[in-house]
């Protein structure tokens, strides 16, 4: 396979610039195209922040970054699908590819900055991965209950009773096997 030939233009630190990586509308099928432009963190909000795993470095594939050829795991361009839109681009701020993984020197800086960066997202994004093993099965049943509880907290105090509403054994299952997804283990999601 030939080397990506993305070449990454310096970020201003001192000015604390991001990368924020736009994804062109398309089909879900269609190859994933992206642009990265250099932002001002303190003016810009108008993005999402991914939280997921990185996956299997050695199970890669191809993007393309601004024209070229750019190599991500096959997690993240699994995400990348299911994340862009048919008819808008999506902006997103992503470690992998927001952050030049070849320079330390940018990755000590911008790690430092990864928690102002989530906390200026104007929502985060958890990628636990496509849907496999009830997990939309899981989803729907944590939405039941959260449904149930927010009916009770608009209650006075003393008329609420917070229990869990009755789930059936495939629903305890499917939410078991998504809580046990690589997601739930990376010690960084404390930060992000």
């Amino acid at each position: 396979m030939a080397k990506p030939s993305f070449e990454y233009m310096k970020l201003k630190t001192e000015l604390q610039e991001v990368r924020i990586l736009s994804i062109m509308n398309g089909c879900r099928s269609a190859e994933i195209e992206c642009t990265l432009q250099h932002v001002y963190l303190a003016d810009n909000s108008n993005y999402k922040a991914l939280s997921y795993t990185w996956g299997n470095p050695s199970d890669t594939s191809y993007i393309k970054l601004n024209g070229q050829p750019f190599l991500v795991t096959i997690n993240l361009a699994t995400a990348l699908q299911h994340l862009r839109k048919e008819m808008e681009v999506v902006e997103l701020w992503i470690d992998a590819i927001c952050i030049n993984q070849q320079d330390t020197d940018e990755k000590n800086v911008q790690v430092c900055r990864m928690k102002e960066i989530y906390e200026k997202a104007k929502e985060v994004i958890i990628w636990l991965g496509p849907e496999s093993d009830n997990s939309g099965y899981a989803m729907n049943a944590i939405s039941s209950i959260d449904r149930s509880w927010a009916k009770r907290t608009s209650q006075p105090v003393k008329e609420r009773l917070i229990t869990a509403p009755m789930l059936d054994k495939r629903a305890l299952r499917a939410i078991n096997q998504l809580l046990c997804r690589p997601w739930w283990r990376r010690v960084w999601i404390i930060q992000e």
